[in-house]
């Protein structure tokens, strides 16, 4: 065996040696560690931001197993550490490839330690020390002000874990925000998109209290009882920003503000109360809507409208692959707005609502994300009314599958058909976010 390829076997064995991940770590020059409470910015792959300060040295994060999806977390907690050790505030990744079944995952990264931190950070994690400045607004400065932030949740779930480990952050993102440098009151805009960031902190601490609490997450539906938890508290959190906005005229009325100001530092915002699907469910089924929107209800109340007996001659390609026998639907069925809402998928014997501006509005459904052409339903809507759309799923050409027409009902007919289905978990425009990933 050639001595270069002996030397190749032995370096790859020692590398893949234990079960842990391995981080290498080389510095150019010795200096000394900052505290391990010190500011640091990570900047992903993808950033493209010149970087002006010290070069410190390099690291490399390399794993030796297959692991989870959400492994972003604990390697950016590697590099943080190793980062402040060495006595540098920045790291910058260079490289960045997930492990899989023919290779490891590995993570390089160089560190740097710069003067003026605050330029490269892209988004601040709320803090109770960390305060924002008008040098955190770096979007392009219109009139006003605008504060860009969310929160957001994660879970990883170990083998035979059954509760879960869950973490939320609040977020405020620098390139998405503006203050007008031209403004007489710029510490009173700061001020209240402070504020916003503030309010952001409360519900993200509700969400955390709500999923410690809940009983009824485990590994194999954290997704849809996370997405129960998260919208309700994310809702009620739009719903209090808005007002907040409103009421203080964004940061204009001092008087409002400074009530707003001591309501948040006092956290006596108050608590999201967390409904069942089945308490969800009733809760939609009466709704109200607003004198200057309609409320449209997209109906599915079965899986196919065609007999069954009918299907197995119709379509006897599905027959082939034992769909009917399993209870097997593979299509899934949707439909969009002209104004970009769309409904998500429908389930058999499931119902969504929207809200919806008054006007021409023209329904298209589709199957597994396609437009149907010829398909489409257009309605005349009126603000403050109610509209039942029924989807019912057919068969007509051999060999070709099921598709979606819908068909509108009357209110005594509507109501009877929402009342046989069920809310879908997929009721509200905005799904389940997670963290974006810090290392691309």
């Amino acid at each position: 065996m050639p001595r270069s390829t002996l030397f190749l076997w032995i370096a790859m064995a020692i590398l893949t040696s234990g079960c842990g991940p391995k981080l290498f770590i080389h510095t150019t020059q010795a200096i000394p560690a900052l505290p391990d409470t010190a500011r640091y910015v990570i900047l992903g792959e993808n950033d493209s931001t010149k970087i002006g300060g010290e070069k410190i040295g390099q690291a490399s994060y390399v794993e030796t197993v297959y692991t989870s999806p959400w492994r972003e977390r604990r390697i950016v907690e590697f590099f943080r550490s190793a980062a402040l050790s060495n006595g540098a505030n920045l790291v910058k990744v260079t490289y960045d490839q997930h492990s899989g079944h023919h290779s490891l995952g590995r993570v390089d990264v160089l560190f740097y330690k710069v003067p003026d931190l605050q330029t490269y950070e892209t988004r601040i994690e709320w803090s109770v020390d960390r305060r924002l400045t008008v040098a955190d607004f770096k979007a392009e400065a219109v009139m006003g002000s605008r504060s860009h932030c969310d929160f957001y949740l994660n879970a990883d779930f170990g083998k035979g874990d059954i509760k879960g480990r869950f973490s939320t952050r609040a977020i405020f993102y620098t390139s998405n925000s503006w203050i007008d440098p031209k403004a007489a009151n710029r510490a009173e805009l700061l001020t209240h998109e402070q504020g916003n960031f503030d309010l952001c902190e409360i519900y993200r601490r509700q969400l955390e209290k709500a999923l410690g609490e809940s009983h009824r997450i485990h590994y194999l539906n954290w997704e849809r009882e996370g997405n129960r938890i998260y919208k309700q508290i994310y809702a009620a959190y739009l719903a209090t920003r808005a007002q907040y906005d409103s009421e203080t005229n964004h940061g204009l009325d001092y008087v409002q503000q400074a009530i707003w100001t001591k309501k948040m530092a006092d956290s006596v915002i108050g608590d999201v109360r967390i409904l069942s699907s089945g308490q969800l469910d009733e809760k939609a089924k009466e709704l109200t809507p607003p004198v200057d929107q309609a409320l449209v209800y997209m109906i599915r109340p079965n899986r196919y409208n065609t007999a069954f007996w009918k299907r197995m001659i119709v379509d006897p390609y599905c027959l082939l692959f034992g769909q009917y026998f399993l209870f097997i639907n593979p299509y899934r069925f949707a439909v969009n707005y002209p104004s970009g809402q769309s409904m998500d998928q429908i389930k058999r014997r499931e119902y969504m609502y929207r809200l919806v501006e008054p006007g021409d509005c023209l329904f298209t459904p589709g199957v597994d994300g396609q437009n149907i052409p010829g398909k489409k339903l257009l309605l005349s809507l009126e603000g403050g009314k109610i509209y039942y759309i029924k989807m019912n799923i057919v068969e007509k050409r051999f060999f070709a599958g099921p598709r979606p027409e819908l068909q509108v009902l009357d209110e005594r007919t509507g109501r009877r058909w929402l009342e046989k289905c069920r809310l879908s978990a997929r009721y509200e425009d905005f799904v389940l976010p997670v963290f974006r990933d810090p290392l691309r």
